[in-house]
């Protein structure tokens, strides 16, 4: 239904409507684009430095026009001094009625715009610039030219259907329209003018699409220097687990790395560079874990090629939380993921992904993506271990990497600098410069505490101006040429770079269009590295601004805790498990995942690793220690026996450690080796320095010391008797030999009186 607003239309155009419908319309006069307004499009410049960095504000894309137009294409990507300028894309009847006789005009602001007030020249500010793309779509910014020669037709329009236009302005046109441009940003678009049943034909604008089109001269005139352009795809996503270590989510990651998918459409908006410079924002789990799905999901290994298997039964795979997850208490393991064929979608992406990003400049996130702002006093140890962790495909693909870190739409907590032991790459928002500390403007390029910093442009980003869609391919290069030229026009010989993070929501459907409209002699695409290269701004952490929104939204500090217990308990079962296994390795790159900034605002992430951990735990209790219920020593020295027993399909080599008072020492022996499903009897030696009874803990650990889990106690009793036990033998052999000599003098005596 055409919106109420509309309705105001129609009388304002009955006349020229009616004479439309009689056939009587010509192109003689041009056309008013929309409602008539004494407003300029040029906005004053009263957009501060803050105002721009802080804003996030999107251009409202609501429109009550009945038609929506899409731009696909537009070349060149510039207002050119030869040749003509080609703009194409589609036209949608969001309304209940047919619509006949569509009219397809281009506009911009011309020179007969801005002669009769109307309309402004071109933009030369970055506050122009934003302020126009988050303008209202019915604000007037140019005139239709209305040669009959360029205006396309689209003679009925069903409800609910779409078509193609396309309209081509030659460059005779263009310098009627403007006969001498100049440097900065024009206004461009398409309107469309057509009428229904309900709405007469009239000046308004039916349907609109607007876009930026720069102007930078060419020839003698042309600037002195070029424009440095980075281009940064980020490869991110949540990686989330079972406690047996497989994927969770995988119907999500299906769809993830399909053509339409989030990491297939950034993979599909890299291919089209076609040669042309690229910088890949890449965490390596991602790649590992497709690689992962690409082979089947299986759980984790605790030994090479033996996946990690207690019988407990396999679960089928759900898009169900409580299927895939839990948030039980962590007595209970989750399902076992099946080991299956490999998602459909995920080696191919690999295929695809390996030459797109080799050869190409690769900043590598710390291993699993942490989120290092909320880590605290953790900051230091878990990028260590983050940084320690090489990602298996990149490795194996020998590709040249960088580190970086980047959080959530640039921002990073100011502390996080201090801790970062590597001297990485940090690409921050212009929105962490404030106006108060820089007043100026955010710096093209900085250091902090010995990280490079690359300044990203949240402008460029945000895209183009509504009522279409902002974050279009082509409405992304425009904006990200209409930023480069303003920047130029600002200073031709040395001007600042500018860093585009392509946004997540972006389509790989024309982004051809985005990359071959980058090909200015004005603009060079370059990398990262190269931009931050040069000299750098000195920044202090203290001057960044973090917003409380962002500080909100950290993880807990407590999944950074039970973070840190699974992957002991990870690197513990390694040990036992002995130089073979690599499953610490897998536990830790686990925990680094779970502790994701794209893992955000979930309530389950420290669920899962408790749970993992549980698992693991159970693992390393399978293997035993019992002790006899009390031992009596003789003396102060003996020994006696404990049995450790190994329920384990694997063999393991544990040791025991001995924890007693001051007046008890255990000598427990070399690391003991138990086969798989085993049992032995250890023989221990013990020491005693005083007599009575001494609570002896015996506790089964790895090699290193760390604990198993299993433990128990034995009372050792030492009487120190033996001296008085040795001294009665010693009086009764005395007494013996006595009564012995006695014995003897008697029968001497005896004897010789018997003689006389």
């Amino acid at each position: 239904m055409v919106q109420h607003s509309r309705s105001l239309r129609v009388a304002a155009g009955l006349v020229t409507g009616l004479l439309t419908l009689i056939g009587t319309t010509t192109a003689a006069p041009a056309a008013r684009a929309d409602a008539p307004a004494a407003s300029p499009a040029r906005a004053p410049s009263t957009v501060g430095v803050a105002d721009r960095r802080d804003d996030t504000r999107a251009a409202s894309t609501e429109d009550d026009a009945p038609l929506a137009l899409t731009i696909d294409a537009l070349d060149p990507g510039v207002l050119p001094r030869t040749g003509p300028v080609t703009i194409s894309g589609t036209i949608t009847n969001t309304d209940d009625v047919a619509w006949n006789e569509i009219h397809l005009y281009p506009y911009l602001n011309t020179d007969d715009c801005r002669a009769d007030g109307t309309c402004g020249g071109p933009m030369t500010t970055v506050e122009e610039l934003v302020e126009a793309a988050d303008s209202d779509p019915e604000t007037p910014v140019g005139e239709r030219i209305t040669d009959l020669e360029i205006r396309d037709t689209v003679t009925e329009l069903a409800p609910g259907a779409t078509m193609t236009f396309g309209l081509t302005i030659p460059q005779r046109v263009l310098r009627q329209e403007i006969g001498d441009p100049e440097p900065g940003v024009y206004w461009f678009g398409v309107h469309a003018s057509g009428y229904s049943e309900d709405t007469p034909r009239d000046d308004f604008a039916d349907g609109r699409a607007r876009t930026f089109l720069p102007y930078v001269p060419t020839g003698k005139e042309a600037p002195a220097g070029t424009v440095d352009a980075a281009v940064v795809l980020p490869l991110r996503a949540p990686i989330t687990h079972r406690a047996d270590g497989s994927l969770t989510r995988t119907k999500r990651w299906e769809r993830r790395l399909s053509a339409d998918g989030y990491l297939g459409r950034m993979l599909g908006f890299g291919e089209a560079a076609d040669g042309r410079t690229v910088s890949w924002l890449v965490d390596p789990a991602v790649l590992d874990t497709v690689r992962k799905l690409a082979n089947g999901n299986v759980p984790r290994q605790l030994l090479p090629d033996v996946p990690e298997d207690d019988g407990e039964g396999d679960g089928g795979e759900s898009e169900s939380p409580t299927d895939e997850e839990t948030t039980e208490e962590p007595e209970v393991d989750l399902d076992t993921a099946p080991g299956v064929d490999g998602l459909p979608n995920a080696q191919p992406w690999l295929d695809r992904a390996q030459p797109a990003l080799t050869g190409e400049e690769i900043l590598t996130l710390p291993y699993g993506d942490p989120d290092l702002s909320g880590a605290g006093t953790a900051t230091a140890d878990l990028y260590a271990a983050a940084r320690d962790q090489q990602g298996d495909v990149l490795s194996a693909w020998n590709a040249a990497t960088t580190p970086a870190v980047a959080g959530p739409d640039g921002y990073l907590a100011p502390d996080v600098f201090a801790e970062l032991s590597d001297e990485p790459v940090a690409l921050l928002t212009d929105r962490m410069f404030g106006q108060q500390e820089y007043p100026d403007g955010a710096p093209a390029t900085g250091e902090v505490d010995g990280a490079a910093v690359a300044v990203t442009s949240s402008a460029a980003a945000s895209g183009g101006p509504g009522p279409n869609d902002r974050q279009t391919a082509v409405a992304l290069r425009q904006r990200l040429l209409s930023e480069a030229a303003l920047r130029l026009v600002e200073d031709d010989l040395a001007p600042d770079p500018v860093l585009l993070e392509i946004p997540a929501t972006v389509s790989a459907d024309d982004a051809d269009e985005f990359w071959d409209g980058l090909d200015q002699p004005w603009l060079s695409l370059t990398g990262v590295g190269p931009v931050v290269a040069g000299e750098r701004t000195a920044i202090d952490a203290d001057s960044l601004t973090y917003p409380d929104e962002q500080a909100a939204q950290e993880q807990q500090p407590s999944l950074y805790g039970e973070a840190e217990l699974l992957t002991r308990s990870g690197a513990t079962l390694q040990s036992i498990l002995g130089e073979d296994s690599t499953v610490g390795g897998e536990v830790t790159r686990e925990a680094l995942a779970g502790t994701s900034f794209e893992l955000r605002g979930d309530d389950r992430a420290t669920t899962r690793l408790s749970v993992s951990r549980a698992r693991i735990d159970r693992r390393l209790g399978s293997v035993e220690i019992s002790a006899p219920p009390g031992v009596t020593l003789s003396s102060s020295s003996g020994r006696f026996s404990v049995t450790i027993s190994n329920d384990l399909e694997y063999i393991v080599q544990v040791q025991v450690v001995a924890d007693g008072d001051s007046g008890v020492e255990i000598d427990a022996g070399d690391p003991i080796v138990l086969g798989a499903d085993s049992r032995t009897s250890v023989s221990l030696e013990v020491h005693t320095t005083r007599p009575g009874v001494h609570d002896v803990r015996l506790e089964l650990t790895d090699i290193e010391g760390e604990p198993l889990g299993s433990s128990d106690t034995v009372p050792v009793r030492s009487g120190q008797v033996s001296i008085v036990i040795w001294g009665i033998i010693g009086a009764g052999v005395a007494i013996l030999f006595v009564a012995i000599a006695i014995r003897l003098i008697k029968r001497i005596r005896r004897a010789r009186a018997s003689r006389r």
